[in-house]
């Protein structure tokens, strides 16, 4: 867990909190948003300092390994999608075009600090890491994937192998329409792949069949409308759906929604699910 440190209040009167990466936030009953950066220019990339592994909070991760009970996957952000949290969105577009070498730096120093992180995961006795990179929106990705080879996947293959040579598997959770760069996401060595959002347009049966020897899929039930919305027979013929399609091998398939659980879901929806997936399975 990351701590947060109080600052003061906002102009709108909320509350407006740094986190440990030295982003200040102001926090909503119904939101956060990043409202003052931790690096203001390009300038100062060279001098950002990660934070020390030590600052952080495991007791989480603690409590779920103790219990014993679970196989433990502790997900750490990578990519793009944390290093545009430091810099700013409009700014991270900005930069890999204007200012290379400095965003390969700050990528480098990125690398390096997750694999100290990483590094203590694996101490504390974690049976996976989960990668959470969210580079791309309904559409397609966020930025062309040439880029996103040369400012995202190509460190992320880094930490992939540094992770296997610890002899641990790695999920990789990434949201939005994959189609343009599921290839490389395959490519980087990924043993899992999450989200797999049908509302972005990602067909996971075509992917099955096109790399169902190289990834294990998990996710891809609908949270927009099925789960929410739909009855409990719906829900019930889309998971039987889901395992004659994903599971007719025994292998590379682990059914579950395309992100959480959320509040709107009826309980007996989310039951279903679950009680599907053991009578068709």
């Amino acid at each position: 867990m990351e701590p947060l440190k109080d600052v003061g209040n906002s102009v709108h009167g909320n509350k407006l909190v740094r986190d440990i990466w030295g982003a200040v936030q102001e926090i909503s009953n119904e939101s956060s948003t990043i409202v003052a950066k931790p690096i203001e220019s390009i300038s100062e990339i060279g001098n950002y300092k990660f934070p020390e592994v030590d600052d952080f909070d495991f007791e989480n991760v603690k409590r779920w390994i103790d219990d014993g009970e679970f196989f433990v996957a502790s997900q750490i952000d990578t990519g793009f999608f944390k290093v545009n949290q430091l810099v700013g969105f409009e700014e991270y577009m900005e930069y890999i075009y204007f200012n290379q070498d400095e965003m390969h730096e700050l990528m480098r120093k990125f690398t390096e600090f997750q694999k100290r992180m990483i590094d203590r995961l694996i101490e504390l006795g974690v049976d996976c890491i989960w990668l959470s990179d969210d580079h791309a929106f309904n559409t397609g990705p966020f930025i062309p994937p040439h880029l996103m080879q040369e400012f995202d996947f190509n460190y992320m293959k880094q930490l992939v192998d540094y992770i296997h040579s610890k002899g641990l598997p790695v999920i990789l959770h990434t949201c939005g329409n994959l189609n343009k760069t599921i290839e490389q996401i395959v490519a980087t060595g990924v043993n899992g792949l999450h989200a797999l959002q049908p509302s972005a347009h990602n067909d996971i049966y075509l992917y099955k069949q096109k790399y169902g020897k190289q990834i294990c899929f998990i996710g891809n039930l609908d949270i927009n409308e099925l789960m929410p919305l739909g009855s409990p027979y719906e829900i019930a013929e889309k998971v039987k759906e889901m395992v004659e399609n994903m599971f007719y091998d025994r292998t590379g398939f682990v059914l579950s929604t395309c992100n959480l659980l959320n509040s709107d879901i009826p309980i007996e929806n989310a039951i279903t699910m679950h009680m599907a997936a053991e009578k068709y399975s």
